[in-house]
């Protein structure tokens, strides 16, 4: 059992699947995350114009001795900028610039001018505080602990298909056995019978009997080695092996669990109040709806702040620099040279859509996409609260048909024993022998379905009440006895709280 849980914790797609829609959502995470980076910028250019000179500014510029038709004038510039914005909505943006400029007439030995700017933007309205601006990154990472919880729900029920899958493969097992045993009885009894025939102490008739008995035992033995195969397949594929993996399939060395005594079976309204409340605090699906709900109510938050217009602050402060001459040095050191003083600007941004559509549209999303959520969450928990109590009574129902079939059984090997040794002293007849013996075989078939059954159903318990996995166990090693053993009754909240009162 344990190597089949591992093999398919190893190997099947689905689980795979949902492994790689965690990664998804982490970088969906990391995405969001993004909009909070350091932004770099940088600026170089270089233009070469020509413009035409006026009569009168050539009569002007003819005076000092300047000759031409055009003024021909080189500008260079170079800037450098960064910006970051915060997570409570402020925007920072440092900046510094260079810009030369030298001309044929006027500017010969060029003039470089330059400036250092720091700008601070602050959100009044729409786009302030952290659960607005940072609300996308907050939703992305409770969509990534939702991913997790999903990732335990997937493996919750990928253990549980394998272990019946498993007890499945046990229970044509075992009905494979009861058959080769019916096939040995068969020919002992065709040999017995041939003996009492050449004693003179049976008809010479009871042979077909007695062979015909004996072909159908070695058509019903062979139809069992089918259904074992076929059992074997089925556990493979819920396993998640492919075609080529069939070899590494675990043999069979895990028998049924032992049947509890029904009378300890947990039962009661206690009881199923007990289970139902261990159910929902333990389902992954309800974890990861539960976080799925919180990320709703984040972008709802968010879109609610779209209504608001646009008011924005912006205040920025810096120096300006001039130097002149054209070495690139002088270019370069010119937002530093020269600096008389600081400059200081500030601005207010107003914006205000009258419709407002898209911000409202937003919201209409954003609110109606909560509501699904949870929808499907009192869903999920309702459906979880009910197969809680028809899986606990299904499991003292069943350990009390175990119990039965067990006796009955055994009083039939009894019986046939009987009429064998009736058949032996000539007493019996070869047909009663043989309808009891039939009577064994179904018995030891229904045997062995009460055990198949009992054991699905502690799966389905287990199932039902999220205890295959822990919540915040992502695969790890997980004990096959899980589906052995009924899990623990957790205690009542008055029990609970009649442990807490201290001691007078």
């Amino acid at each position: 059992m344990q190597d089949a849980l591992r093999l398919t914790l190893l190997h099947h797609p689905q689980l795979q699947i949902q492994q790689e829609q965690v990664n998804a959502q982490r970088g969906v995470l990391r995405q969001t995350a993004g909009q909070f980076n350091l932004q770099l910028g940088a600026d170089g250019s270089q233009a070469h114009t020509y413009r035409p000179l006026t009569a009168y500014e050539e009569f002007v510029y003819g005076q000092y001795g300047q000759v031409g038709t055009s003024l021909t004038t080189n500008t260079s510039q170079l800037a450098f900028e960064a910006s970051r914005q915060l997570r409570n909505g402020i925007t920072l943006s440092p900046s510094i610039s260079a810009a030369r400029t030298t001309d044929n007439l006027t500017n010969l030995g060029g003039i470089s001018q330059g400036s250092i700017q720091f700008a601070v933007t602050l959100p009044l309205l729409r786009g302030r505080g952290r659960s607005v601006v940072d609300a996308q990154e907050l939703s992305s990472a409770k969509q990534v602990e939702a991913a997790v919880f999903e990732v335990n729900e997937t493996i919750t029920g990928l253990l549980a298909t394998t272990a019946n899958s498993y007890w499945s493969v046990v229970a044509a097992q075992k009905n494979l056995d009861v058959l080769k045993e019916a096939e040995t009885r068969s020919n002992a009894l065709v040999e017995n019978t041939q003996s009492l025939i050449e004693a003179d102490r049976l008809p010479r008739a009871e042979i077909n009997t007695a062979k015909a008995n004996q072909a159908q035992r070695i058509a019903n033995r062979m139809e069992g080695e089918r259904l074992v195969v076929e059992a074997r397949q089925q556990l493979a594929v819920d396993m998640g092996l492919d075609v080529s993996q069939v070899n590494l399939l675990p043999e069979i060395s895990t028998d049924f669990p032992a049947g509890m005594d029904p009378e300890t079976v947990p039962s009661g309204p206690q009881a199923i109040e007990a289970y139902t409340q261990l159910a929902l605090q333990q389902r992954p699906e309800l974890k990861a709806l539960k976080k799925r709900e919180e990320a709703s109510q984040i972008l709802a938050v968010a879109a609610k702040n779209g209504l608001k217009p646009q008011l924005d602050v912006r205040v920025s402060t810096g120096a300006s620099g001039l130097d002149e001459g054209t070495r690139f040095d002088e270019f370069l050191f010119a937002p530093g040279h020269s600096a008389r003083g600081m400059d200081v600007s500030g601005g207010i941004t107003y914006r205000f859509p009258p419709a407002r559509d898209a911000a409202a549209g937003a919201l209409m999303q954003a609110n109606a996409a909560k509501r699904q959520v949870d929808l499907q969450y009192m869903d999920t928990a309702r459906r979880t609260a009910a197969a809680v109590t028809p899986a606990l009574v299904g499991v003292r129902s069943e350990a009390q048909q175990l119990r039965r079939t067990h006796e009955s059984a055994q009083f039939y090997r009894n019986a046939v024993d009987a009429e064998r040794e009736k058949l032996r002293m000539g007493a019996g007849s070869v047909l009663n022998t043989l309808q009891m013996q039939d009577r064994l075989i179904l018995a030891m078939q229904t045997e062995v379905q009460a055990e198949l059954e009992y054991a699905q159903m502690l799966v389905r318990m287990r199932q039902a009440t999220s205890t295959i996995v822990t919540t915040y166990d992502q695969g790890g090693t997980i004990d096959p006895d899980v589906f052995s053993t009924l899990p623990a009754l957790p205690q009542t909240q008055q029990q609970t709280q009649q442990k807490a009162v201290p001691l007078p």
